[in-house]
């Protein structure tokens, strides 16, 4: 349970920064400047990294002990692998719906920018299929 309240915060987090840049870069009237495009782009590719390595620092500080052993360990890296392809699944978002407002093409390479780490940081084989024997879902 421990693992699922330190997943939940981290993505609270998130979603309060995604929501400011939402908040800060929207017009009086309600609509987005296309003026901020480029900013609203430098930013999301700016919380990439973080997106990408701080549930990984989260596993290493905070979820992974060193009294577990090799098995339990490798679980709790592939849950906070998955914590980051939800991470940069936000960022992929933001990024389209951003597009369908503006229609700025510059957007189209920050979605590029998100798929291309959704794919490399997806979990893979042994990976995803590990989560199913944690203790938070028993069987």
């Amino acid at each position: 349970m421990k693992n699922l309240k330190i997943i939940y915060s981290a993505l609270l987090i998130g979603l309060v920064l995604f929501g400011g840049v939402f908040v800060f870069f929207t017009s009086p009237n309600g609509s987005l400047s296309e003026d901020s495009s480029g900013i609203i782009l430098g930013i999301t590719i700016f919380l990439l990294p973080i997106s990408w390595y701080i549930p990984l620092f989260f596993a290493k500080k905070k979820m992974i002990p060193d009294r577990l052993g090799p098995k339990e360990k490798f679980v709790s890296y592939s849950q906070s692998k998955i914590f980051s392809v939800i991470l940069l699944d936000a960022g992929y978002v933001i990024n389209g719906v951003f597009y369908f407002v503006t229609a700025s093409f510059v957007h189209w390479i920050g979605m590029g920018i998100f798929f291309a780490g959704i794919l490399i940081l997806f979990p893979r084989e042994k990976e995803f299929s590990s989560l199913y024997k944690t203790q938070e879902f028993p069987p």
